[in-house]
Order: C-alpha cells, then sequence, then structure tokens
C-alpha cells in the first residue's frame, strides 16, 4: 500500500521514510507499506488534505484511465465492447475527471460572477448620481464661478475647489468601508483550510480607483462650469 503523509502522521510517524517497510492491518488484510506520496487535494480546497492509503488489488467503484480530450469518444466505444463482454447487462457509467472537480467551485464561481455584476451596477448607478449631483452644484453656483474667474483663479483651481466638496465624504465613505470588507473578506476566506491573508493594498487601490471615477464624474461638469466665459456666468439667472 501506498500511504499520503497525512496518513502518515496519523499513525505516528514522525518522517515519511519511518514509515516505508512497516507492516499495516488494513481491512483484515496485513500490507506493507511500499512508499509515501506527497499530500494533494482531492476534494474542495474547503476540505482539508484527507489520509489516503492507495492499496493494490483491492475491488474498487471506479477505473480511472488517461485519454486525449480530442478523442475521448472513440476511447469510450473501444472500452464499450470489452465491459460489455465482462459485464454484461451493466451499462458504463463514466464522467470526467476534471468536470467532476471543477463542479465543486460553481457555486463560487457563480457567486463570483453575481458579485461582479452587482458591483458594476453599483459603482454605475453611483457615477451616475454623482454625474447628476455635480451638474446641479455647477448650476447653483455658476455665479461664484463666475466672479472667481474674474478675480484671477484658474480653471484647475476652480475644478480642484468644486470637487474637492465631493471627494472629502468620499474619502470618509472609504474609512468607513474598508475594515466592514476586510472583516467579510476575512470570514469567507476562513471557510478555506488553506487560504491567502487579506493584503492592505487591495483596499488602498480600491480607494484610489474610487477617488478617481468620482473625481472624473465630477470634473468633467464642473470643468465645463470653469470654461464659461464670465460675462455669460455673471448675467446668470
Amino acid at each position: 500500500m501506498l500511504l499520503n503523509e497525512a496518513l502518515s502522521k496519523t499513525l505516528a510517524f514522525k518522517k515519511p521514510e519511518e514509515a516505508v517497510g512497516k507492516i499495516v492491518v488494513f481491512s483484515g488484510d496485513t500490507l506493507e507499506v511500499v512508499g509515501v506520496i506527497e499530500d494533494y487535494h482531492q476534494m474542495s480546497l474547503k476540505n482539508q488534505v484527507a489520509p489516503l492509503a492507495i492499496v493494490s488489488g483491492h475491488s474498487t467503484r471506479f477505473f480511472s484511465m488517461k485519454v486525449e480530450s480530442e478523442n475521448h469518444h472513440a476511447v469510450i466505444n473501444a472500452v464499450a465492447k470489452p465491459w460489455n463482454t465482462f459485464f454484461p447487462g451493466n451499462p458504463i457509467d463514466y464522467f470526467f475527471l476534471d468536470q467532476f472537480y471543477n463542479k465543486q467551485y460553481e457555486k463560487d464561481d457563480r457567486f463570483g460572477q453575481v458579485f461582479s455584476l452587482f458591483t458594476f451596477m453599483a459603482i454605475f448607478i453611483a457615477s451616475i448620481g454623482l454625474f447628476g449631483l455635480a451638474s446641479f452644484m455647477a448650476l447653483q453656483r455658476t455665479k461664484e464661478i463666475g466672479i472667481r474667474k474674474v478675480l484671477g483663479s484658474s480653471i484647475s483651481g476652480i475644478v480642484m475647489l468644486l470637487a474637492g466638496g465631493f471627494l472629502q465624504p468620499i474619502v470618509i465613505a472609504n474609512l468607513i468601508a474598508w475594515p466592514l470588507s476586510w472583516w467579510i473578506m476575512d470570514r469567507w476566506l476562513q471557510t478555506f483550510p488553506y487560504h491567502i491573508s487579506v493584503n492592505p493594498m487591495i483596499f488602498i487601490v480600491a480607494g484610489l480607483i474610487v477617488i478617481v471615477i468620482a473625481f472624473v464624474s465630477v470634473s468633467s461638469q464642473t470643468l465645463k462650469a470653469a470654461m464659461t466665459k464670465p460675462a455669460e456666468t455673471l448675467k446668470y439667472e
């Protein structure tokens, strides 16, 4: 029999080499350990690597074959003939191991797709709201913009002044969202026995992206108002 490292530790062998050559009773049979293999994941990464024994000659429910994906139909048809000869009346029920393995992550993939869709929709709606609010603000402060230009303010200075009023609450919102997001991500990662730690750079980059999106949404309207001639803005009613 072959053991994996997890089973070797379960059997109290300090090193994998110590298990080689030892006698183990398995399902009523006395077997010799001929080797220890590295741990590998048979199931989802949400499960720890389980102790595993590979025993030669014991009955099994499955037979595994490695085939080329482009001609698997021909291989299955070739296997069906001897199968029907040796096991008449028992149809072949087969599946592909890679597909079986990937099915374990279907829920996570679906969750990721739905989460990404709603994230995009939230950012899009928020950008539209900022765009509309910036238009209204620029409309309300039209005369102020004209007076500032007459007094010598530059276009960039006016844009930064008006956009700064929006950036401050956005920064505050990020400071509130970061710890909450970290807590949610950390709780989700805890469902995996093998997982990464949450990198703080994720929140910094996300915050910068939000600020850039907000600045572009706001500055597009404030820039339009700032570039209007003072003669037109001062007579604005």
